[in-house]
């Protein structure tokens, strides 16, 4: 008896959720944290009430998993569960089948709470996309600047080369005038490169959202 009250108080010291539910889906025991989880009392669900019932809309969702598990195998599975007080937390259930003589009598049900693992891998996710869509960014800013860069280091081979070759003072300012045009036109390509930069790193968080209805409704 005594052992019996030791086993007892240490799985309802066990944040995880633990019940055995038979094969006629009635529950048999059901420890702490199980009854917290629905908001249930002991004396109002051991041996009175049934998986469904518990459950509700959620038991479609899990029958594929109780099937198999009365089947004779265990199943594993990730569920979200919506708590008496309207909110949702992400679990991990395991079902383990109670086999004797070759005959599945119930099953052994362990659910363990991931919450935080899962929104920390959901914000991961997030963190992952964003840094995808910077490196898209980077690649495609990267490739306008060589693109440019490019453009005017061959325009200015090209009058270089023309300065090289004139054949009077005349033809000489004409391409002196042509490479001041070509330098205005690189520093003007070097502000506008800024620019974009300083668009990709502005915080989009600093904008407000406005009611366009309201302006248009005064005017």
């Amino acid at each position: 008896m005594k052992k019996a009250l030791l086993v007892q108080s240490v799985v309802d010291c066990i944040s995880a959720m633990i019940a055995y539910w038979d094969k006629n889906l009635v529950c048999r025991y059901a420890n702490a944290s199980y009854l917290e989880w629905f908001g249930k009392k002991s004396e109002d669900m051991i041996d009175k009430i049934t998986l469904p019932q518990l459950l509700g809309l959620l038991y479609e969702k899990n029958l594929p998993y109780i099937q198999g598990v009365l089947g004779g195998n265990a199943q594993t599975f990730e569920r979200e569960i919506m708590l008496p007080n309207g909110k949702t937390r992400y679990t991990l259930a395991n079902y383990y089948p109670d086999i004797v003589d070759g005959q599945v009598l119930g099953f052994f049900v362990h659910v363990a709470d991931i919450n935080d693992v899962k929104l920390l891998q959901q914000e991961l996710a997030k963190s992952n996309n964003v840094i995808n869509q910077q490196n898209k960014c980077l690649a495609n800013f990267a490739n306008v600047v060589a693109h440019d860069l490019r453009s005017y280091a061959g325009n200015l081979r090209s009058l270089m080369t023309l300065y090289e070759l004139a054949e009077d003072e005349a033809e000489g300012t004409a391409v002196i005038q042509m490479l001041k045009d070509l330098s205005e036109g690189f520093s003007s390509m070097v502000e506008h490169l800024s620019d974009m930069v300083k668009i990709q790193n502005h915080d989009k968080n600093k904008y407000q959202p406005a009611i366009c209805s309201h302006t248009f409704q005064r005017r």
